[in-house]
C-alpha cells in the first residue's frame, strides 16, 4: 500500500513536471502584428468667393509644365495605376468602377499614402484629374 501511494505521487510528480515544462514554452506571447488606425480627415467647406489670381508673365511657362504630365494616355494611367498598386488588394478594375468626387478620391489617397502607398504629390494630383475625368 505504502509502495502505490510512493508511485502515485512520483506519477502526479512527473506528470505536473512534464506539463509545466511544456506550459513554460508557451508563456512567451507570439508577435503580434500592429494594428493601424486610418487616417481621418474631415473636407472643410469651400469659401464662397473665389479669388481671381493675377496673371503674370511667368504663368504660362508654368502652367504648360503642369498640364505637361496630364497628357498621358489612358493606357498610361492605368499603367501608372497598377503600379502604384503593387502590395495593394485592389485591381485597376476595382479602381475605375468607382465614382467619386475629387476631394473623395483625394481622401481616399491620402488615406493610401498613410498605409504606405507611394503616391508623390504630383502623381496623386494626376491620378485625381484623370479618375475625375472618367
Amino acid at each position: 500500500m505504502v509502495k502505490r501511494k510512493i508511485l502515485s505521487v512520483l506519477a502526479a510528480f512527473l506528470f505536473i513536471s512534464i506539463l509545466a515544462a511544456c506550459a513554460s514554452g508557451a508563456s512567451t506571447p507570439a508577435a503580434v502584428p500592429e494594428v493601424v488606425e486610418p487616417v481621418v480627415e474631415t473636407l472643410q467647406p469651400a469659401a464662397t468667393e473665389a479669388v481671381q489670381p493675377t496673371v503674370e508673365a511667368s504663368q504660362p511657362a508654368e502652367t504648360e509644365a503642369a498640364q505637361a504630365p496630364s497628357t498621358l494616355s489612358d493606357a498610361e494611367m492605368e499603367a501608372l495605376i497598377l503600379q502604384k498598386l503593387q502590395g495593394s488588394p485592389h485591381t485597376v478594375s476595382f479602381i475605375l468602377e468607382e465614382n467619386h468626387t475629387a476631394e473623395e478620391w483625394s481622401v481616399i489617397l491620402d488615406r493610401m499614402i498613410g498605409y504606405g502607398a507611394k503616391i508623390n504629390a504630383e502623381e496623386k494630383q494626376l491620378i485625381i484629374d484623370w479618375l475625375v475625368s472618367r
